[in-house]
């Protein structure tokens, strides 16, 4: 049986959104008290990364 850590998840997936055009940024870069581009997190809400997310994994794969 084969089985995968987390950290195995979390590269394949960093690597595919990589290869669809997405920059891959450390999270403390780009969140709360970090340098974060306009725009980006200024505190950690599951909420509002869930909304975030969604978004992204829409209009990336294009579902509506």
């Amino acid at each position: 049986m084969t089985s995968f850590t987390e950290s195995v998840v979390e590269q394949a997936a960093l690597g595919w959104l990589e290869s669809v055009g997405w920059a891959v940024k450390y999270g403390p870069e780009i969140g709360p008290g970090g340098q974060r581009p306009r725009g980006q997190l200024r505190q950690y809400d599951c909420a509002h990364l869930e909304r975030i997310f969604s978004g992204v994994v829409r209009r990336t794969l294009r579902i509506s």
